[in-house]
């Protein structure tokens, strides 16, 4: 859609000053895809409107040039060097461009709505026709007020004029701002080097506050352009998670990879529980319902007995490697996990279908899994990482038949060692699932 619209520029500036623009040098712009592509930058504008000086003034020269000339070369250098992956919306105003030298107007040479329109370019590539006229700056940024009217996104507003003007253009930019808040930043763009023009177009950059101001004398070569776009069109990645929400917006900045969130960036809730889809083993739960920290309803008759009340089971012989502690956990010693992994390796399965048969084998005896970590990387990390660990083997058991109801989970990080974080062997230890037994009994 933006190749249409600019092209009306281009055009425009071949009917305005004949030779003159078939003469100048063939504009090569700089490539800034690739800033989109490496994630480094994002898209901070939906769509663009340009109030663009036609009046009688902008027929001066400047730099061998006329100013109109100038100001739609500058529109088409930006124009090419945007990359083609942003998708915008955009918008041409003029004001002058009239037969009569001393009238004041301004008129909308192409729409929002007929930029997306094909069979309406040949209007628009017709309109701009020369530089004539009264400076109604204030007039046509006004009048860019209602342009902008229910239009929804982030907008950047191109002034671009010499500044010389006839009426009072900082009180509309003032008004355009009071209108559309944040949604909208005002970018003049100076054409010549009129001191009183200057001041002008620095006022009406100070009323947009969120804009800035340039003289297109800056905006000379293809690196001055790229680096202007970039500045106008493109920011910093702000989504440290990754989860498609800016940290400026995310309730959630530090939602793990591959988790679907809601629009505050937290994860989804689909049943409402209070348990996020991802650990929420029963997802369909009727509302109301009280459940337990893996979103499964709790049984109203169940009561669970302290840990220091509950002896341990005897573990079974065929359950090699495990034993049972002083306080009644089941530690499994010989299954260890790999470094920053939440992976249950092959070699475990048949120790965990043997848990998985005791447990089918006494109903009144609920786990809670306890995973840990070592302490390399931050606590919140190693939080995340603990949890996803206990989980891993919660979904083991239960795809072995275990009830979800029978099971807890809970992630330490790294605040509960089993051994020394200093030595390799220590931390090795202390990347672990310890498992709590507890009994239940009926009212």
């Amino acid at each position: 859609m933006k190749r249409s619209f600019l092209a009306i520029i281009v055009i425009s500036i071949s009917l305005m000053t004949g030779c003159a623009v078939q003469g100048k040098p063939e504009f090569h712009p700089v490539d800034l895809s690739s800033k989109l592509q490496s994630g480094e930058y994002v898209q901070k504008v939906d769509k663009f409107l340009v109030i663009l000086d036609a009046s009688g003034t902008m027929s001066e020269p400047h730099q061998e040039k006329r100013k109109l000339t100038l100001a739609k070369e500058i529109l088409s250098n930006i124009h090419h060097t945007i990359p083609q992956q942003i998708k915008l919306d955009g918008a041409l105003r003029a004001f002058g461009n009239t037969v009569l030298p001393f009238s004041s107007r301004t008129d909308l040479a192409y729409s929002f709505a007929e930029y997306s329109i094909t069979k309406n370019l040949d209007e628009g590539l017709k309109f701009v026709k020369r530089a004539s006229g009264q400076s109604p700056m204030g007039l046509a940024i006004a009048a860019g007020n209602e342009d902008l009217r229910g239009r929804n996104g982030r907008t950047a507003v191109f002034i671009v004029s010499d500044g010389v003007e006839d009426d009072n253009p900082v009180a509309s930019a003032e008004e355009m701002k009071r209108l559309y808040g944040d949604s909208v930043a005002i970018y003049p763009i100076q054409i010549g080097d009129s001191p009183a023009g200057q001041r002008t177009m620095e006022k009406i950059a100070r009323a947009g506050i969120s804009g800035f101001y340039e003289n297109a004398d800056n905006l000379s070569t293809p690196e001055a352009i790229a680096d202007y776009v970039e500045k106008v069109f493109l920011a910093k990645n702000s989504d440290s998670d990754g989860d498609g929400v800016p940290n400026e917006k995310d309730k959630c900045p530090d939602t793990p990879k591959g988790i679907k969130v809601d629009k505050d960036g937290c994860p989804l809730d689909s049943d409402g529980d209070g348990v996020p889809d991802d650990r929420d083993l029963c997802p369909d739960t009727p509302a109301g319902t009280q459940v337990n920290d893996r979103g499964c309803p709790i049984e109203e008759r169940e009561i669970p007995l302290p840990v220091s009340d509950v002896p341990c089971l005897e573990v079974p012989k065929t359950l090699k490697g495990v034993k049972a502690d002083d306080k009644g956990c089941w530690m499994l010693e010989s299954m260890l996990f790999d470094f920053n992994k939440a992976v249950i390796k092959k070699k475990y399965y048949g120790q965990l279908n043997e848990l998985a048969k005791t447990l089918k084998k006494n109903p009144d005896l609920r786990i809670i899994i306890h995973g840990h970590t070592d302490n390399i990387g931050t606590a919140e990390y190693n939080q995340r990482l603990s949890e996803k660990r206990s989980s891993a083997v919660l979904k083991y058991l239960k795809r072995r038949g275990v009830e979800p109801k029978r099971l807890s989970t809970v992630g330490y990080g790294y605040s509960k060692p089993a051994d020394s974080n200093k030595t390799k062997q220590g931390r090795m230890k202390n990347r672990r699932v310890e498992l709590e037994p507890m009994k239940v009994k009926n009212q």
